[in-house]
C-alpha cells in the first residue's frame, strides 16, 4: 500500500482558508502523497501562505499560473500530477486525517477506478475527528452513487490517474463543472465503490463563487449539460441521462429566476425555448424521472403563470415586479 496519491488544490484568493486546507493534508496519516497546489491568478497573500507551509514540508508543489478559472487549474493539476491515485480538495476544504489512508486502502482492496466517500457540510474550520476503526465500504453500481449522500463531483473522491486522464474538466465553465466532470466519468463505467463515513469536509463559506450571479460561463452550464446528455442517449445507463436532464430543467428554472429583469433573461428565455422542445419528450418518456417532477417542470415552462406563482411564493417582492411589468407592457402595446 505504498501507491503515490496526487492530491490537486486549485486556490484563488483564499488566503482565511488555504492554510487549514494544507494542514488537513501534510497531517495525513497516509504519508506518500504530493500535494499539487494550483495557484489561479490570486491576488491576496494565499501564494505566501503556500509558500510558508511549503519550508515545512517537501511533498508541497507550488504552480501558479494566470486566472483561468477552477476548472482549468485542476486540468493543469492533473497534468502535473505523478501519483497512481487522484484526489481533488477545493482550498477552502478539508479532510479527515485518515482520508486518504481510507481511500487507498479501499481502493487497493476492492481495485476500484473511482472510490467515493460522504461528506460534510460544515459552518466550522476546527473539527474534532474521531479515529475510525470499524467502517463499512462496498463495491457499488452507478445507479447506487445517486442513492447514496455523496457529493456529485469530483471532490470526496480518490480516482485512478489513468482514468482521471480520459476526461477534463470543461474550462469554459463556471457552474456546474464538478456535476459535468463527474458525469462523464462514470458514463465511462468505472468500477466504482462507496466508503460510508465522512471524510471530506464541505466548508460553506457565504460568498462561495457557486451563488454569484449569472454570467455567461455559468449559463454554458445549460449547453454542457445538453451535450452531454446528447451523449447518453444512446447509452444504456438511462438513470444517468434522467439525472442530466433533472439538472438541465433544474438550471433553467435557476436562470429563469436569476435573469429576471438582468441582460441576461432574453438569453434564457431563447435556452427555454430551445431546450425545453428538444428535452421534454425525454423528461416524459424516461422511466428513472418520477411522475411529480415530470409534472412540475412541464408546468413550470409551459404555464407562465404557474411559474410566477412559483417564483412569488419564493420571493414574495417579486410580487410587485410582476405587476409593474404587467403595468409597462400594456403602456408599450405589448400584451
Amino acid at each position: 500500500m505504498d501507491s503515490l496519491v496526487s492530491v490537486i488544490v486549485p486556490i484563488y484568493n483564499l488566503e482565511l482558508y488555504v492554510a487549514d486546507c494544507l494542514y488537513s493534508l501534510i497531517n495525513q496519516t497516509y504519508s506518500n502523497i504530493e500535494i499539487i497546489c494550483v495557484d489561479d491568478g490570486s491576488t491576496d497573500n494565499s501564494q505566501n501562505i503556500v509558500k510558508e507551509i511549503m519550508r515545512q514540508d517537501d511533498r508541497i508543489v507550488y504552480i501558479y499560473k494566470e486566472n483561468g478559472g477552477v476548472s482549468s487549474a485542476r486540468n493543469l493539476g492533473v497534468k502535473k500530477a505523478n501519483g497512481e491515485y487522484i484526489m481533488f480538495v477545493d482550498a477552502d476544504d478539508f479532510l479527515h486525517r485518515q482520508a486518504i489512508e481510507l481511500f487507498v486502502n479501499s481502493a487497493v482492496k476492492d481495485d476500484v477506478e473511482v472510490c467515493s466517500s460522504l461528506f460534510c457540510d460544515t459552518l466550522s474550520r476546527n473539527a474534532v475527528f474521531n479515529d475510525i476503526i470499524d467502517y463499512r465500504c462496498e463495491v457499488v453500481s452507478e445507479e447506487d452513487i445517486f442513492k447514496a449522500n455523496l457529493q456529485l463531483s469530483s471532490c470526496a473522491k480518490l480516482f485512478k490517474k489513468d482514468f482521471v486522464d480520459k476526461v477534463s474538466f470543461f474550462e469554459d465553465l463556471s457552474n456546474c463543472e464538478d456535476f459535468a466532470y463527474f458525469i462523464s466519468i462514470l458514463s465511462l463505467k468505472p468500477k466504482l465503490s462507496i466508503i460510508y463515513e465522512e471524510l471530506y469536509y464541505y466548508y460553506q463559506r457565504p460568498n462561495s463563487s457557486s451563488r454569484n450571479e449569472l454570467s455567461e460561463k455559468k449559463i454554458n452550464a445549460l449547453k454542457y449539460i445538453s451535450i452531454i446528455s446528447d451523449k447518453l442517449k444512446s447509452d444504456e445507463l438511462v438513470f444517468l441521462l434522467a439525472e442530466c436532464i433533472k439538472k438541465l430543467f433544474a438550471l433553467l428554472f435557476s436562470f429563469k429566476t436569476m435573469s429576471i429583469g438582468t441582460k441576461f433573461e432574453a438569453v434564457i428565455n431563447e435556452f427555454q425555448k430551445k431546450y425545453v422542445k428538444k428535452w421534454i419528450p425525454e423528461l416524459w418518456s424516461n422511466s428513472y424521472i418520477d411522475k411529480k417532477t415530470k409534472i412540475l417542470f412541464s408546468a413550470f415552462f409551459f404555464l407562465h403563470s404557474l411559474y410566477e406563482i412559483a417564483r412569488m411564493i419564493q420571493d414574495p417582492t417579486m410580487k410587485d415586479f410582476y405587476k409593474n411589468r404587467r403595468k409597462n407592457r400594456k403602456i408599450n402595446g405589448k400584451g
